[in-house]
């Protein structure tokens, strides 16, 4: 799908599986460690429109994502650890933190919140993106495999 304006470009979507343990969190942890995604195309990503968020066991917690175009390798992010953010890292945030609260629609199991409309634009270059999750309160998630973190992208076209 080309994008007005973005000649040679086109979205993509991709979904990252946080591995988590199916115990208590406590606010402040980081749920699933540092995470990276990788876009298909092998032109940088030009612009950051969605994240998305889903729990396959229908939680209801908030979770602060913080998303870099960089690898932010000054940072502690260590599954079930308190989550630091490195003061060399803050210029590798792509977006400022933002919270989600997941929320389950009336005849559905799953559970989901979203950040649409971001227009973000990456400076790194990269076809990476790199992400991590923070607790917002004590939970339980439903299994190990039970967040979905959707990123959806502008990426240029290489040829």
């Amino acid at each position: 799908m080309a994008v007005a304006g973005l000649v040679g470009s086109y979205t993509d979507r991709a979904i990252s599986t946080p591995t988590v343990q199916a115990a208590a969190y406590s606010s402040g942890n980081c749920v699933g460690g540092f995470n990276s995604v990788t876009f298909q195309g092998t032109g940088p990503i030009n612009l950051l429109n969605d994240v998305r968020l889903v729990s396959q066991g229908g939680g209801t917690e908030t979770l602060t994502v913080y998303v870099f175009d960089q690898n932010p390798s000054g940072s502690t992010c260590t599954d079930k650890s308190t989550f630091t953010l490195a003061t060399g890292d803050t210029a590798k945030l792509l977006i400022a933190p933002f919270a989600l609260t997941l929320a389950a629609p009336t005849g559905a199991t799953q559970s989901f919140a979203s950040n649409p409309n971001l227009a973000r634009i990456p400076h790194s270059g990269s076809t990476t993106l790199w992400y991590a999750l923070v607790a917002g309160g004590t939970f339980t998630p439903g299994s190990t495999a039970d967040l979905l973190v959707g990123f959806q992208v502008v990426q240029q076209r290489q040829h």
